[in-house]
């Protein structure tokens, strides 16, 4: 009995560990600005800066691999989304372990988003989320602000949340606890942007 309870102490040593690690670590950070060459139409950008050796996954990563990216946006009466979020050319290589070809972006990364104005002076709100890897992965979800009209601004992102609850790392466990398998299935049939169209 007294084994049991110092093999699981160790566990929990072991998980606190990482979840203070990944609380103190913060390897994709965004920030957003607008570009507006013309009356009634900009392009939102969303700069990610990656930390050397991580990196993220495009939206457009195939069913059956890790989690993709995934932008959305908050309806408002002033703008409508035209077309989808733009993404540079990725880094593809295909992965073993996930038998798919995997799509990856590692340090300075800009998205774009072209928007059709109906009005001015005004905010746009939304958010990313997805997964930053290293020889872990950290699920993120970060919230975007985007400022239109006179004040046109590049902007730090006020939040960056990690999702400490999901740290993949390899560990040993004695055949003597009854492990738990973490649910690692990747998503599918995820839309890269989202917009009620009733709002517009």
């Amino acid at each position: 009995m007294k084994n049991i309870f110092r093999i699981v102490g160790l566990l929990l040593a072991f998980a606190l560990q990482h979840t203070a690690q990944a609380q103190l670590l913060s390897p994709v950070k965004w920030t957003t600005s607008v570009e507006q060459s013309k009356p009634g139409e900009a392009t939102l950008l969303m700069t990610a800066r990656v930390e050397k050796d991580w990196h993220i996954y495009s939206q457009h990563t195939p069913d059956g691999g890790p989690l993709p990216m995934l932008f959305t946006f908050e309806p408002d009466k002033n703008y409508e989304l035209v077309g989808k979020v733009e993404e540079p050319k990725p880094h593809k290589y295909f992965d073993e372990t996930f038998g798919v070809d995997i799509l990856s972006f590692e340090g300075e990364v800009v998205m774009r988003q072209k928007i059709k104005l109906k009005g001015d002076n005004f905010k746009i709100h939304g958010s990313v989320n997805g997964q930053v890897c290293k020889e872990v992965c950290i699920n993120f979800d970060t919230t975007l602000t985007f400022t239109i009209g006179k004040s046109n601004s590049s902007e730090a992102v006020k939040e960056n949340k990690l999702d400490t609850s999901t740290i993949v790392s390899p560990v040993v466990i004695p055949d003597s606890v009854t492990q738990v398998k973490a649910d690692t299935t990747p998503q599918k049939d995820r839309k890269s942007t989202r917009l009620n169209s009733s709002h517009r």
